[in-house]
Formats: structure tokens, sequence, C-alpha cells
């Protein structure tokens, strides 16, 4: 499980009436963990969430915290590591292509939803989804148990 609400805003605490059409200004967490949005100076909502996310992601590959960059040309936000030669590239920079550049327009929710059907897909390949399962409840009997 992962958690971390230091800086969590409760959208439905606000009198809206769709908490997703809230939009905020400046940084709210430090420069290293600034979605895109926050480093360009723009309004952000839900884009500090699909960052955190992305970042999540990141940890569990390479085993250290995200740095991103901005393509000089493109303006595209990316990861400063490339991704290495066996993992599935077009699956992973999918995935960090859109969690990274959130906010740009108003297709990102599509865009989301088109990145998880691309992991469905490729876990519904073969056993892949058997043996994640598998990997994670192994996993899950390493860690110790509550006293």
């Amino acid at each position: 499980m992962l958690v971390d609400f230091g800086r969590s805003v409760d959208l439905e605490a606000l009198s809206t009436s769709c908490p997703l059409d809230v939009k905020f200004q400046g940084l709210a967490t430090t420069k290293d963990m600034a979605c895109s949005t926050m480093r360009e100076g723009r309004s952000w909502s839900f884009d500090l969430d699909t960052f955190g996310l992305c970042a999540s992601a990141y940890v569990m590959l390479y085993g250290s915290h995200m740095e991103v960059i901005q393509d000089s040309t493109t303006k595209i936000w990316r990861t400063a590591k490339a991704l290495r030669r066996y993992w599935n590239k077009p699956l992973w920079s999918k995935l960090f292509e859109t969690l990274l550049n959130g906010g740009i327009d108003d297709s990102q929710p599509n865009k989301l939803r088109e990145t998880r059907s691309m992991f469905e897909t490729f876990l519904d390949n073969g056993n892949r989804r058997k043996e994640l399962q598998a990997l994670l409840k192994h996993q899950a009997a390493m860690i110790p148990k509550k006293k």
C-alpha cells in the first residue's frame, strides 16, 4: 500500500458541483516532486496525483528517486534515465509520457484510460496476470506481520 497524505486536499470539502474542475496555483510540494504544470507555473488539479503515481512506478522499476527533464524542442517531459533495453519500452514509455505530461490538454482522462488499457492487455497476454499475482503474494509473505 502506498500512502502519503502530507500534501493532500479534500476536494469534496469544497463547495463546488464537480471537484475535478477545481484548479490550484503555485508549488504545493518540494521542487523535485512538482508536476509539470507546477514547474511551468500553470494551474493544476489531479496532475500532482498522476505525477506521484509516476514517481512510485519509477522507484519500483529503478530503485531510486525520479528525475525529470523537459525536451527543449517538443516541451515534452520525460525521465532523465532511459528505459532499460529488456523492458517493454512502448508500454513504459506510454506510462511515463502520459503521467508526466498531464494538464497539457483536456484529453488527459482519455490518455489515462488508454494507458491503463495497454497495461491490462499486456497482463492478459499469456499468464502474466497470474504470474504477477503470485509474485505479489510471495512478496507480501516476506513482510513481517504486525504484533
